[in-house]
């Protein structure tokens, strides 16, 4: 989904292939945020979900 505010394009992403910290991703972004325990104490959520945020046709933030 996209959406415009002012002169920016707002994307949301249902990113359900992004695995946190692999290489392999097809995508990437310029953070990651998860709830800071350790990996092997971590539960994956079902859904992941990623957002750009583009001005000018240039990315100016990422996230997932």
């Amino acid at each position: 989904m996209k959406v415009r505010y002012k002169d920016y394009v707002i994307e949301i992403i249902d990113d359900q292939l992004y695995t946190l910290n692999s290489t392999d991703n097809f995508t990437s972004y310029a953070v990651e945020y998860f709830d800071g325990k350790p990996n092997s104490d971590r539960v994956y959520a079902t859904s992941k979900h990623g957002i750009r945020v583009e001005k000018e046709n240039r990315e100016v933030a990422s996230a997932t």
